[in-house]
C-alpha cells in the first residue's frame, strides 16, 4: 500500500475480498446450495436466479447501506428508536453469537469428525474439550479487533479455497447422477428466492461490515475507503455467486440420494467424488468454513456488544465471554435452545431488510422527518409481521416437542393468502403501505412544525 496516497494494492483488496467470501460461505452457504440444486433438478438455473436475488443481491445491498449511511448496524437501528436498537441488537448478539450460530458451527465440525473417524463418545467431555479448543483458536484470530480480516485471508482462506476447489472442479466435470424433475410444487424462481432469503445472510453482512470497515481503517485513511469497501465486498460476493452456482449445478445431479440433504448430502457427494479421502476433504473444508464464520461472527458480535453497552464493556472481555458460553452450548448440543432461539432471527429479519433498503437508498434517513417517520412505520409493521410468523413457528414447535395443541394453522393460512407469500415476503405489501402512510404523516408533522 502507498501510505502517502492511501492507496491499497489490488492484491490486498482481493485478499480482503476472499475473506468476506469465506465468512459468508462458512455461515451457511457451504451446506445449503447443494441441497437447493438437488431439490431443483433440471430447473436449477431458474432456482439459482432466485437465490442470486436474495442471497447475493440483497446481501450486497446490506453492505451498501453501511457505506452509504456511514453508520453501524446499531446506529441505523437507533434512528427508529433507542429502545428498538437495544432490543434488536441484543437479539442479534445472542442468536448470532453464543446461543445459536457459532455453537451450531462448532457442533457440525465435531459431528463430521466423529462420522469420518468412526469414533463415538458416551460423555460430553470430549466434545467440551473440542469446542473449547475451537473457541480458543477463534479467540486467537479475533483478539485484535482491527486485524481480523487480514488474519482470515492469511491463514484460513487458502485452506478453505483449496478444499472447496477440489470438490467443485471434479463435481462439475464428473456429475454423480442424472438431473431429475424438481421436488417442490412452487416455481423454481420462487423456491430459489425464498431459499436465499431464508439463509439470513443479510444480518451476517451487517455484522461483517463492521469487521471489514475496521480492517480498512487500519490500512488506509484516504477518501477512497468507501470505494475500497465496495470493491472488497463485490469480490467476496462474486466468489460466493460462483460457488453457489457450482454447488447448485453439482446438487442438481444428486436426486437419486432421496433421503440425504445438507451436510449429509455434501459429505456423500465428496466421498463419491474422491473415495475414502473424500471424507477427509469434507471435514477439512467444513472445519475451515465454520472457523472462518465463527471468527467473523464472534468479532462482530463483540463489537456490537461494546456499542450496545456504550463502551462500558471492553472488546476482549466481551469476546472471551461470548466464546466461553459458546464452548459450553456447543458441547452440550442443546437442541431445545437451538429450536427456540433460531426463529428469533426470522422474527427480526423483515425489519432488518427494511433498515437495509432505507439506508442503502438514502444518505439522509436520519435528517428528513418524512423519511424517519416512514422508516419507523415500516419497521414496526415489518416487526409485527415477523412476530406473527414467529407465532406460527413457535406454535408448531410446541405442538411437536411439548405435546401442546395450539391451532396456528388459521394464521398460517391467512399469511399464505397475502401477496408474495409464495416468495416468502408476505410482509412486503403491508410494509410498503406503512412506508407511504409514515411518509405522509412525517410530511404533515413537518408542515405543522414549520408553520408554528
Amino acid at each position: 500500500m502507498d501510505q502517502k496516497q492511501g492507496r491499497v494494492s489490488p492484491f490486498l483488496l482481493f485478499s480482503l475480498g476472499t475473506s468476506v467470501f469465506a465468512m459468508h460461505f462458512g455461515t451457511s452457504s457451504m451446506i445449503w446450495p447443494m441441497t437447493w440444486g438437488k431439490q431443483s433438478g433440471d430447473t436449477y438455473l431458474l432456482a439459482f436466479a432466485g437465490v442470486f436475488c436474495t442471497a447475493v443481491g440483497l446481501v450486497y445491498l446490506a453492505y451498501i447501506s453501511l457505506t452509504h449511511s456511514g453508520k453501524s448496524l446499531y446506529q441505523m437501528a437507533a434512528v427508529v428508536s433507542g429502545g428498538f436498537a437495544d432490543a434488536y441488537s441484543l437479539i442479534i448478539i445472542l442468536v448470532m453469537g453464543p446461543l445459536f450460530c457459532i455453537p451450531r458451527m462448532a457442533a457440525a465440525v465435531w459431528d463430521a469428525f466423529q462420522q469420518v473417524s468412526g469414533l463415538s463418545f458416551s460423555t460430553f467431555l470430549p466434545a467440551l474439550l473440542f469446542s473449547s479448543l475451537y473457541c480458543f483458536i477463534t479467540y486467537r484470530f479475533i483478539s485484535s479487533e482491527n486485524d481480523v480480516l487480514s488474519k482470515i485471508s492469511k491463514w484460513l482462506v487458502p485452506f478453505l479455497l483449496l478444499a472447496v476447489t477440489f470438490v467443485l472442479v471434479k463435481g462439475v466435470l464428473y456429475p454423480t447422477g442424472a438431473q431429475l424433475p424438481k421436488e417442490y410444487p412452487q416455481t423454481p424462481f420462487a423456491y430459489g428466492f425464498k431459499s436465499g432469503y431464508a439463509s439470513g445472510e443479510v444480518i451476517c453482512a451487517l455484522l461483517y461490515g463492521d469487521v471489514v470497515i475496521r480492517s480498512l481503517n487500519k490500512i488506509t485513511t484516504s477518501e477512497r475507503k468507501q470505494r475500497y469497501l465496495y470493491i472488497v465486498c463485490a469480490i467476496g460476493l462474486l466468489l460466493l455467486t460462483i460457488t453457489h452456482f457450482c454447488h447448485m449445478y453439482i446438487g442438481s445431479f444428486t436426486g437419486h440420494y432421496q433421503e440425504l440433504s445438507y451436510a449429509r448430502l455434501y459429505a456423500q457427494v465428496v466421498i463419491d467424488l474422491w473415495g475414502p479421502v473424500g471424507g477427509v476433504i469434507f471435514t477439512i473444508a467444513l472445519t475451515f468454513a465454520a472457523l472462518t464464520a465463527a471468527v467473523g461472527i464472534s468479532s462482530s458480535t463483540s463489537i456490537l456488544t461494546v456499542e450496545l453497552s456504550r463502551g462500558k464493556l471492553s472488546y476482549k472481555k466481551t469476546a472471551r465471554f461470548i466464546l466461553a458460553i459458546t464452548a459450553i452450548v456447543a458441547s452440550l448440543k442443546l437442541d431445545a435452545i437451538v429450536r427456540f432461539i433460531g426463529p428469533l432471527l426470522d422474527i427480526i429479519y423483515p425489519a432488518t431488510i427494511v433498515l437495509v433498503v432505507y439506508f442503502a437508498l438514502s444518505k439522509n434517513v436520519g435528517n428528513k422527518l418524512s423519511l424517519v417517520w416512514s422508516l419507523r412505520f415500516s419497521v414496526v409493521v415489518a416487526l409485527l409481521a415477523g412476530i406473527v410468523e414467529g407465532l406460527v413457528v413457535y406454535g408448531n414447535t410446541l405442538n411437536e416437542t411439548a405435546g401442546w395443541h395450539l391451532n396456528v394453522q388459521p394464521i398460517a393460512d391467512f399469511l399464505a393468502r397475502i401477496p408474495l407469500a409464495e416468495q416468502g415476503v408476505f410482509w412486503f405489501v403491508p410494509v410498503l403501505v406503512a412506508a407511504l402512510v409514515g411518509a405522509l404523516a412525517g410530511w404533515r408533522v413537518q408542515r405543522v412544525q414549520a408553520s408554528a
